[in-house]
């Protein structure tokens, strides 16, 4: 601080900062003072080596035979205290911004996200329609291996018939016989081929169904982590506003103090 010597060469401009010295609020203040009125408040000064100090401080009209003939003034440093409260508020002001560019961050990506999942679910959706046609044209494709299936069993109960019908005919239905015969080998072979291809298209039928269980499970899981992203969403939503409200309460607690 200053000496005794010093603060009596000093005037009073001397112990403020020049933008408050120019400023209305200053002139204000003495004129005010010299007529009479007292002055309280929080004050902003220069202590000897230029650094910022502050007081709260009262200013007394010393009044004689209705003239102010000087002015008495009280003052307590608070510096300590007003640099605790401003480094306070800085910490709020700091946490307040941080707060919501996190919020922000994390908003961005859930949005991201969300469109993500439901692009999914849209190709998803149209995954469940394919498998859908599939099960569909595997249904044809066993009511057409049925009528194929009784084709074939009507061609060897014909063949059979007609193998009975040539025995009946003696040496002059042998020709007929053979062709009977050849028909019956060939209903076989149809059966058998008929059999191979049912087994396929059961095991393809199979694998359908486990398929469509399984992605109707993915579309339920899709679902439900798209409605959790939502909230999510909701929930940065409101960090944001709340980063938003303190960064504004940080502020107007700096104006107070």
């Amino acid at each position: 601080g200053y000496s005794e010597e010093e603060m009596l060469k000093l005037s009073h401009p001397d112990l403020c900062f020049p933008d408050f010295v120019q400023s209305a609020s200053y002139k204000a203040m003495w004129t005010n003072l010299l007529a009479g009125q007292k002055f309280q408040n929080k004050i902003e000064r220069k202590n000897a080596r230029g650094e910022r100090v502050w007081f709260e401080a009262t200013y007394i009209p010393i009044i004689r035979e209705d003239t102010v003939v000087g002015v008495a003034k009280i003052a307590t440093d608070i510096t300590r205290r007003e640099e605790t409260v401003h480094d306070f508020a800085s910490g709020l002001k700091s946490m307040a911004t941080n707060l919501k560019e996190h919020s922000s961050v994390g908003k961005t990506r859930s949005e991201a996200l969300l469109e993500l999942v439901k692009s999914i679910t849209k190709e998803s959706n149209e995954n469940t329609d394919t498998l859908h046609d599939l099960q569909t044209e595997a249904q044809n494709i066993h009511g057409i291996i049925n009528t194929i299936n009784g084709i074939a069993s009507q061609t060897n109960l014909l063949a059979l018939n007609a193998a009975i019908e040539a025995a009946r005919a003696g040496d002059a239905g042998r020709g007929f016989s053979v062709v009977a015969e050849e028909v019956r080998k060939l209903s076989s072979r149809v059966e058998e081929a008929i059999k191979e291809v049912e087994k396929s298209v059961n095991g393809i039928t199979q694998e359908i169904n486990t398929i469509s269980s399984g992605t109707e499970r993915v579309e339920a899981k899709v679902e439900e982590s798209q409605e959790v992203l939502i909230l999510s969403l909701e929930d940065f939503s409101q960090i944001e506003s709340a980063s938003t409200a303190l960064d504004q309460n940080a502020g107007a607690f700096t104006k107070m103090i």
